[in-house]
């Protein structure tokens, strides 16, 4: 496997902690939705990727729906 980005195949895994949070202030007060997914990290350029876990991205799509 290669890099998206720089084509490298120095691609290393990792576990990740993300906090997401709604955009805007009028969301300042809506708590972060924690999410802890495998990251795949190009160390030759630091471009990372992930995929967000299915309860949460429904949790996000729920919460951005009340938010719009």
């Amino acid at each position: 496997m290669s890099c998206i980005l720089c084509g490298s195949k120095k691609l290393r895994s990792f576990r990740g902690e993300i906090a997401v949070h709604l955009p805007g202030l009028e969301n300042i007060d809506e708590p972060a939705v924690f999410i802890f997914p495998e990251l795949v990290l190009c160390l030759a350029c630091g471009f990372a990727r992930f995929a967000v876990p299915e309860a949460e991205l429904r949790h996000l799509a729920a919460k951005a729906d009340l938010a719009a």
